[in-house]
């Protein structure tokens, strides 16, 4: 079984998109396990263990293309009312640059991924 879970996993990793930057991490609503103002708790799959990805001052929150404050945000967690999330972080860290609720408008303009001048930490 646990050989299963590991393979699961791999697979996965793989659905991560990632670019030079920054990853994106697709999840499931039910798989957000904890979100506050410093950290949010996550799980990849329902049997995996979850991991914790550190929230900033400098993290946005959106409801698919449209940034919202963190006391929507958080009604947006309370109420799993979103087809799935995405989790946007550093590669080199755990530390979350966005979270988008519900899937992104192909119509709307998508929200761009950082720059490395962005990235650059203090």
């Amino acid at each position: 079984m646990n050989t299963f879970l590991k393979s699961i996993s791999l697979l996965l990793l793989s659905s991560i998109a990632l670019s030079s930057q920054a990853l994106e991490l697709k999840l499931e609503p039910h798989n957000l396990m904890i979100f506050s103002s410093s950290v949010v708790k996550a799980k990849t799959c329902s049997k995996c263990e979850s991991q914790s990805y550190q929230v900033t001052a400098e993290t946005k929150f959106y409801d698919r293309n449209r940034e919202i404050d963190f006391s929507t945000a958080t009604e947006f967690y309370l109420r799993k009312n979103y087809p799935r999330l995405s989790l946007h972080m550093r590669n080199d860290s755990n530390e979350l640059l966005y979270i988008v609720f519900g899937a992104r408008s192909e119509i709307d303009p998508i929200i761009p991924l950082p720059t490395s001048t962005q990235l650059t930490k203090p």
